[in-house]
């Protein structure tokens, strides 16, 4: 252990401060990201004393770990070589580039980003960081898991998919952890526990992490109860949804969407009805309308719900029944209905 470079006293204990330092080699760039988190270990000295006709200490200790938040640092790291350094293209900003994120105003402009923000979609990574790795510069979750795009860089887990081992718990339950109780010798507690979001089952005890989740085990220990009996699947609830079609995309192509889908019905047929309503306040108003699906995704046919005695009219619900579709609709200046329409028009 190196020597302390700084000591301070007190009447009931010492603290003893370290210097510590990292090796590193990134490439060079300008303001390139990096993802710091200081774990420690550590190990503490106390007196446990009392009085029985006099003072009497025992000479204890207590050890234990210590992690920080994680945190970006950002580095402008030069070229290795003389050749390297004159082709550098950090040694010329580029033009336009408000943000100094390395990429131009147009670049931007075509990638969505903000010219004026070096961090878009405010993750920790910057925006030509986020296009050369491949995810969204203008979306924190790219795949929507619950976990940062800087957080699944730290655990290396897959940015695009919200379940990187495919054992159907998401990458950001496996590395939050969620909480069992445990009878160990007789003493009941709770505690936390975590799984690898990188191995569907993480301590090879033969019961995949998504069943120890659901029969309250530690995906991390093959004895979570400390009995000497490896852990057996034994499942207090299970119910599960397996994935089988989704549809849909946005576009003015036949059948996409134009607009965000907000209500859906399914007739007695098995058809689909999707309402679709614009969110725009201001003139031009588009008018809403219900798209009619198969069971298995094709498009049928679109109609469009009008009243012109409104203007700015959207629908809020849709339901369908006995050969009718009724929708609620509402518009500028207020007036609410509930609109019914008879599928022979589809």
């Amino acid at each position: 252990m190196p020597n302390p470079t700084k000591t301070d006293w007190n009447s009931t204990h010492k603290v003893d401060t370290y210097d510590v330092w990292v090796k590193l080699w990134p490439r060079s760039g300008v303001n390139l990201p990096m993802l710091v988190q200081l774990v420690a270990d550590y190990k503490t000295f106390y007196d446990d004393c009392w009085w029985l006709f006099g003072w009497h200490c025992d000479r204890e200790s207590q050890t234990g770990s210590s992690t920080s938040n994680i945190d970006t640092l950002y580095f402008d790291v030069f070229p290795a070589t003389i050749s390297e350094f004159v082709r550098w293209r950090g040694m010329t900003p580029l033009e336009n580039d408000h943000d100094h994120d390395g990429l131009t105003y147009t670049e931007e402009r075509d990638n969505g980003t903000s010219p004026w923000a070096f961090d878009t979609d405010g993750d920790g990574l910057s925006d030509k960081y986020e296009l050369d790795i491949g995810t969204n510069p203008r979306d924190a979750d790219t795949d929507r898991d619950g976990l940062s795009d800087k957080v699944e860089l730290l655990y290396s887990t897959n940015t695009s998919f919200w379940d990187s081992d495919g054992d159907e718990l998401s990458d950001y339950m496996e590395t939050n952890g969620w909480v069992i109780t445990v009878n160990y010798s007789g003493y009941v507690f709770n505690t936390t526990v975590h799984a690898d979001p990188l191995r569907p089952d993480g301590d090879g005890d033969g019961v995949e992490d998504e069943m120890e989740y659901f029969s309250f085990l530690n995906p991390l220990s093959k004895d979570t109860d400390g009995d000497g009996v490896m852990d057996i699947a034994s499942p207090k609830y299970y119910t599960k949804f397996n994935y089988t079609l989704k549809w849909g995309s946005e576009g003015n192509e036949t059948g996409n969407f134009t607009y965000t889908p907000g209500s859906i019905a399914i007739d007695e047929d098995g058809y689909v009805y999707v309402a679709e309503t614009p969110d725009e306040w201001a003139p031009p108003s588009p008018t809403p309308r219900i798209l009619k699906f198969d069971a298995n995704g094709t498009y049928l046919a679109h109609w469009y719900v009008n009243d012109t005695s409104v203007s700015h009219l959207y629908m809020s619900d849709l339901a369908v029944g006995n050969g009718y579709v009724y929708v609620t609709t509402y518009g500028w200046p207020s007036n609410w209905n509930i609109t019914k329409l008879s599928l022979i028009h589809i």
